[in-house]
């Protein structure tokens, strides 16, 4: 079996949990957020490499945790499925970073107990103009409302587990900063035991759009402000800021 993987990284720092663990990034992306990285976007040629090779990889690291994270690593179901059941015959922990577009890879993953902690990304709410206009998710095959009720689908099935959940919102000004928009996700996740981090986009040189380069990040008082906002309105959700300083493995 094959699949397309960016990279393996033996041992790094994830930012939550905070844990030493090793990274398999799968590239391919069903969300083109133009603030995210375009290097784990496509499904490149020579991002192709043999499961084997990353199982053997995964087998001779010391680390306890490993993080499937990208693009989007449950767009490949069977190579995922595979790896997570591999790292747990190693008695691995097992994070996953994901968008929850997939919901039937995540109800398989669940089924078989091959995750421990589900990191949620949710770039924008589900009023299918502005969640368009971040994620240029729709295709001919498939319209936002669709994903989005996906979504919706797999934070229903997260709110059944007993997992610890991260769920993280960038915030990027002129894009997804306004305090409705931000509201509108807190609705949607009132009743799932989280997590919510709010922290602002990454100015990285691999930008999809390099516009976003010469646009201000926002500021920390930006993201408290945002946060009390909404736990005025959602006083049970756990919210956390994430400054820019903070380290961004599994954003």
């Amino acid at each position: 079996m094959q699949a397309y993987i960016a990279e393996f990284i033996d041992s790094v720092r994830a930012d939550w949990p905070q844990v030493d663990c090793m990274v398999v990034s799968f590239s391919g992306s069903d969300f083109r957020c133009p603030y995210g990285p375009a290097d784990l976007l496509e499904f490149k040629q020579e991002y192709l490499v043999d499961v084997q090779d990353i199982k053997q990889q995964m087998s001779s690291s010391t680390c306890q945790f490993i993080l499937f994270d990208g693009g989007e690593p449950c767009l490949q179901r069977q190579a995922l499925l595979a790896l997570a059941r591999y790292a747990k015959s190693l008695r691995l922990k097992i994070i996953l970073k994901t968008n929850g577009s997939n919901p039937n890879t995540l109800r398989s993953l669940l089924k078989d107990g091959l995750v421990d902690y589900v990191s949620l990304e949710i770039p924008a709410p589900f009023h299918e103009d502005i969640f368009q206009k971040v994620t240029q998710s729709k295709t001919f095959f498939i319209q936002p409302s669709e994903i989005i009720e996906n979504i919706r689908t797999s934070i229903a099935l997260l709110k059944t587990s007993d997992l610890d959940v991260l769920v993280t919102t960038s915030v990027v000004p002129g894009l997804m900063f306004r305090k409705e928009d931000l509201e509108a996700i807190a609705r949607e996740i009132q009743d799932l035991r989280c997590t919510w981090t709010l922290h602002p986009f990454s100015m990285e040189d691999n930008l999809l759009d390099k516009m976003y380069l010469h646009i201000e990040p926002p500021s920390d008082k930006f993201l408290h402000n945002l946060k009390e906002h909404c736990m005025q309105k959602y006083p049970g959700l756990h919210i956390e800021v994430r400054p820019l300083q903070d380290p961004q493995t599994a954003q």
